[in-house]
């Protein structure tokens, strides 16, 4: 069971180690991509990260490290 949100901001956020799933009608992933959370860039590491959305935004400020797995899909 999945929530899905209209919108969702991913920023200011070290994912490590983590399995996840990211429902929404628009995703926006970067260091400064909403004024509602302080800016900071978004690193994901040893991590597995679906994006489900009608529309993603991957901005300045997101890494992918090596070793991780950052999947979008869009309808």
């Amino acid at each position: 069971p999945y929530v899905w949100h209209k919108d969702i901001y991913i920023q200011d956020e070290d994912i490590v180690a983590s399995n996840r799933e990211y429902h929404a009608k628009n995703i926006k992933v970067g260091n400064h991509v909403t004024d509602q959370r302080p800016q900071g860039n978004v690193t994901i590491t040893n991590s597995n990260i679906t994006i489900k959305a009608d529309n993603v935004v991957l901005d300045k400020g997101t890494r992918v490290n090596l070793g991780s797995i950052l999947r979008v899909d869009m309808p």
